[in-house]
């Protein structure tokens, strides 16, 4: 690959991470739920919980583009082979890698989402991956 096509491949994929970037941060609530001007005045235990909720939310929408990416890139090292088997193999490979990748990132995404509702002792008939949090009236 000369220099002029790899000067095109990384616009190309600046644009598109910033186009993905964007939409992530345009349609994301705040990661902090309380504090001042926020829907919740006051910052406690349970909001530290939604905060690490909220952050675990993020990582797992980051891994999931990204590991797109990575599929998009296995496929296009594969189709562009051109016989080589080496390319191939290295396709397959990035391929792999990306499944095993995402596979680990929901497990324990799915763990940590069903940890954080037992701390916070969430009861609600909400996706499991959203927290309440209990307020006792004094």
């Amino acid at each position: 690959m000369n220099t002029k096509n790899k000067i095109y491949y990384w616009v190309i994929i600046s644009i598109f991470l910033l186009i993905i970037s964007n939409d992530f941060v345009l349609a994301r609530e705040p990661l902090v739920p309380c504090g001042p001007g926020r829907p919740v005045p006051e910052c406690d235990l349970c909001q530290l919980l939604v905060l690490a909720n909220n952050i675990t939310e993020l990582m797992r929408d980051l891994a999931i583009a990204l590991g797109g990416v990575f599929f998009a890139w296995g496929g296009f090292l594969i189709m562009t082979a051109g016989g080589s088997e080496e390319r191939i193999t290295k396709g397959k490979q990035v391929i792999t890698i990306t499944v095993t990748g995402l596979i680990i990132m929901l497990v324990s995404w799915i763990f940590v989402g069903g940890l954080l509702r037992y701390l916070t002792d969430s009861k609600s008939i909400r996706p499991w991956s959203q927290i309440t949090c209990q307020v006792e009236s004094s």
